[in-house]
């Protein structure tokens, strides 16, 4: 952990803490209150997710300080089987790819925003809590 604290950048540590605050203040008062009764507001909440929060808790690039936090034990016996396993890495790998990114990210705001689904997360809170962790990831 030494070795890596020194080697760490600082500005993505930064950036990272500025994507949580993006991220909790999208989900937290006054954004959150107003989301669920204003739409200007709802959208607000949405882009600051999508657009502020995930790329800056992205660029923060926080994957390997947390796993070098996580205990020895569930590195080697879940994590690296998980890496490992061909399967996961080629959903990784496809994920990864420009043009699937994309796809997925326009056609699930696409979809979310379809009058159904978007009356159906407006009145489950369990339906908008999945719609927020779409637009995130």
């Amino acid at each position: 952990m030494r070795r890596m604290r020194r080697s760490w950048p600082f500005w993505r540590t930064t950036l990272f803490f500025l994507g949580l605050g993006a991220f909790i203040a999208a989900l937290a008062p006054p954004i959150d209150g107003e989301a669920a009764i204003f739409f200007s507001w709802h959208m607000v909440q949405h882009m600051l997710l999508t657009v502020v929060a995930a790329p800056l808790l992205l660029l923060g690039a926080p994957v390997r300080p947390l796993l070098r936090g996580l205990p020895s034990v569930v590195r080697t016996g879940v994590i690296r089987p998980l890496a490992r396993a061909q399967m996961v890495r080629a959903l990784v790998h496809a994920v990864r790819h420009p043009l699937v990114a994309a796809a997925l990210y326009v056609g699930g705001l696409y979809a979310w925003h379809l009058p159904d689904l978007y009356d159906a997360a407006l009145l489950d809170a369990r339906i908008h809590l999945i719609e927020h962790a779409w637009f995130f990831l």
